[in-house]
């Protein structure tokens, strides 16, 4: 089976990379990430005559949508993550006039989170993964360790300030190029799993409602995560989606006129993570629903030698 993955990478998502890197490890398989956005969509769908294609909806060109027509033998996967309600009718639109093989998108928002409406094409959630490829990066970084890393992808102002005075030393994070000035430390989800460690605790802070990448790859990498959402009136349906998803009772979700609670039980988190949402898991069950038994099978026992 061969694999054609667009990169959709962004700094702070390696999920196109994880999904090629899966696939590459299995006997019979064969992934191509598509990075050079200068090759057309007919020269790299020719020279690498993929069974499956994946990419995100902001990518989708014309061109890639006119072979795709063409080609009734490439199943297609669109990742809509981030999308709008008429971004999602539009796609399905193309896919149903043109009759191209999408068996659904799917989204990195978790189910309960998820307000996008389904077509006539199915809404799947894949969400992020921990990256178990990333500490295969030489990255060097200094050797530190401080109380408290604080991870945001927003320009967070003076709106932790009461918070920071209850640790003694701590840094400002960002994985947002543009926040680079106002940050401590700016690096890409690429490179940030060798610095995950250096914090007692990390509070991860969105300026939207989604688990992001950092969540799981800090939690596999790092030591406490907790998660906090840039409106405070979220944190409560946020700490549930965390729960339920983990299946734990403590409070991973934190407000910033709190202490952050101390009896939280990282070891069994970092468990569960380890056995039901790693990247494996996710490349998994999106291959799962395209019945491709032997990938489903090899992974299967790829999350079994990982998780032993």
């Amino acid at each position: 089976m061969k694999v054609l993955v667009q990169n959709y990478a962004t700094s702070s998502i390696t999920e196109p990379l994880y999904i090629s890197e899966a696939i590459n490890s299995i006997r019979g398989c064969e992934a191509t990430v598509w990075s050079d956005q200068n090759v057309s969509s007919y020269d790299m769908f020719d020279i690498t005559k993929p069974d499956i294609f994946i990419t995100h909806y902001r990518l989708l060109t014309e061109d890639t949508i006119k072979y795709l027509t063409n080609h009734k033998n490439v199943r297609f996967l669109l990742n809509i993550t981030s999308a709008q309600q008429d971004h999602v009718d539009i796609a399905s639109r193309i896919v149903a006039d043109n009759k191209i093989d999408c068996p659904f998108f799917f989204t990195n928002q978790p189910a309960l989170l998820n307000k996008l409406v389904e077509k006539t094409t199915k809404i799947m959630s894949v969400m992020h993964g921990a990256d178990v490829f990333l500490s295969k990066q030489k990255t060097e970084v200094p050797d530190y360790e401080l109380d408290l890393g604080l991870l945001s992808n927003y320009s967070i102002g003076n709106r932790f300030d009461d918070f920071l005075e209850n640790f003694n030393t701590y840094h400002l994070i960002t994985q947002n190029e543009e926040l680079s000035k106002e940050v401590d430390v700016s690096l890409s989800e690429f490179r940030m799993h060798a610095v995950y460690n250096k914090y007692k605790t990390l509070v991860i802070t969105q300026d939207s409602m989604s688990l992001p990448q950092s969540f799981f790859d800090a939690v596999l990498y790092g030591n406490k995560v907790l998660l906090h959402s840039k409106y405070e009136s979220q944190t409560d349906k946020m700490n549930s989606a965390i729960q339920s998803l983990l299946k734990v009772n403590d409070s991973l979700s934190i407000a910033t006129d709190k202490i952050i609670d101390s009896k939280i039980d990282t070891d069994r988190i970092k468990s569960q993570v380890l056995s039901g949402h790693t990247c494996l898991h996710r490349v998994r069950r999106l291959f799962s629903k395209l019945k491709c038994s032997e990938l489903d099978t090899a992974l299967s026992q790829m999350i079994k030698r990982f998780h032993a």
